[in-house]
Order: structure tokens, then sequence, then C-alpha cells
């Protein structure tokens, strides 16, 4: 009796480690493939405190998120993002697609940072350089058919809190300044991951005067985001029209603030 008892604990143990094992492998292996994919598309690298995945509902969701700057800014975080949710379509994930029924963001600190040799951090970017060289998007656009997968994300929800600026151009103490953005939005169909990174930056400084600061097109990048669903454009149409008024009624004030 004793030894039957002995036995079946052995075996409960056993299959409760493999249940642990396979819960670490499977959340490792998706954090490996987060990081990766954010490479390619942001050019930057990122880390990922905590991640969990569940199968059954076809969701996961990542806490503490941080998109790093490369080593030549003093700030080590671009991107500070404490929760991320994701509900994902199984099959399509199946066939190498990448569908996302629903993808939550709360972005708590954007750091937007110019170092000491004059060059802002968000020109790193992979999806802002191939924006602004229509030579380099060709590029992209050949190298993404060769290797990316389709993307599409039927529903993102877009929290922000905060923007800083951070010049180290003109000594080592940085001329900073601090933005509470507080935007709460929700956008549909959006078909790459590109202009998921596009439509983040446009948002997070379009009510900032970082744009100028930085010498940032907001209103170039905002018309990237045209073709969203009819909700998404009529923001990206505002927000394009919004911006172009906002910085010029700010030109003059930042002139001075250059200065």
């Amino acid at each position: 009796m004793n030894k039957n008892i002995k036995k079946w604990g052995a075996i409960v143990l056993i299959v409760f480690l493999s249940f642990v094992s396979l819960s670490i492998l499977k959340n490792e292996i998706l954090r490996l493939g987060i990081q990766a994919g954010a490479k390619v598309v942001t050019g930057l690298d990122l880390k990922i405190e905590k991640l969990n995945l569940n199968l059954i509902h076809s969701s996961f969701r990542i806490h503490n998120l941080k998109l790093l700057n490369p080593k030549s800014y003093p700030d080590r975080t671009m991107m500070s993002l404490p929760e991320i949710e994701v509900d994902y379509d199984f099959p399509s994930a199946m066939r190498g697609i990448i569908h996302l029924r629903k993808l939550k963001i709360y972005l708590s600190e954007f750091h937007v940072v110019r170092n000491k040799s004059g060059v802002v951090n968000l020109s790193q970017l992979t999806a802002i350089q191939s924006s602004q060289s229509e030579t380099h998007k060709s590029q992209k656009k050949t190298e993404a058919k060769q290797v990316a997968p389709k993307f599409q994300i039927d529903v993102f929800e877009l929290t922000i809190d905060k923007v800083f600026y951070h010049d180290y151009s003109k000594g080592d103490e940085p001329k900073a300044k601090e933005f509470h953005i507080n935007l709460n939005e929700e956008y549909r169909n959006i078909s790459s991951p590109q202009k998921l990174v596009i439509l983040i930056v446009t948002k997070a400084l379009w009510a900032t005067t970082i744009g100028n600061l930085a010498e940032i097109d907001l209103v170039g990048l905002s018309g990237k985001v045209s073709d969203l669903s009819a909700t998404s454009r009529k923001i990206a149409v505002d927000l394009g029209e919004k911006t172009s008024g906002f910085l010029k009624s700010l030109k003059r004030i930042t002139a001075d603030e250059k200065n």
C-alpha cells in the first residue's frame, strides 16, 4: 500500500514538474520570438520582465517591457510599457500569420533623447528611417515580402501617460522637458508592424513641442497611417491637420527653445 502511494506520488510529481517546465518553456519561446520580431521592426533591443501565455484562451500578457536606446545614448530606455495585453488568433498563428484580435498597450513613459552628437534616438527606429527615405523604404518592402509574415491587428487600444525630451548636445546636464499626454484611444485594422510603431510615435508627440525640437516630421509620419479603418483614418487626418497648425503656432517658441 505504502509503495503504491509513493509510486503515485512520484507520478503526480513528475506530471506536475513536466507541466511547470512546459509552461516556462512556452513563455520563454514566446519571449524570444517577441524580442527577435521587435529587433526586426524597430532595430532596437528590448527587455521583458515577465510574460504569461494562456494557450486555452489564445492570449498572453506582458509585464514591464522596455524598448532600449542604442548604447550611444545616456538614457537607456526609450519606451516603458508596464502592461501589454494580446488576444491572438490561434489558427492563423499555426499558418504563420500574425493576427491579433486585440492589442492593448499601456505606455507609461516615452523618452525622446538627443545625444551629445546631436542625433535623436527616434531616428534609430527602423520604421522612422524607412518612412524618411523612399529608397530605403523600397528596399525594406522588398525584404519584408521575402521574410515577414502576414500581419493584422483588429482592435488596438493605446494609452500614453508621459513623454520626456532630453537634449545632451549642449552639455553634460541635459535640457529636459516633460509632457503629460494622458491619451486613451482605439484604432482598428492595422496591417503592418511598421504602421503600429509610426502610430505610437505620432500620437505620443503630436501634442508636444518635441516634433520641432527633435526635428521630427509629424505631418509626414501621420500620412503613413492614413490608410487605416474609417475610425482611425479620421483620427489620422485630424492628427495631420492639428499637427500642422500646432507646429506653426509653436514655431517662434521652439526657435527660442533651441537658442
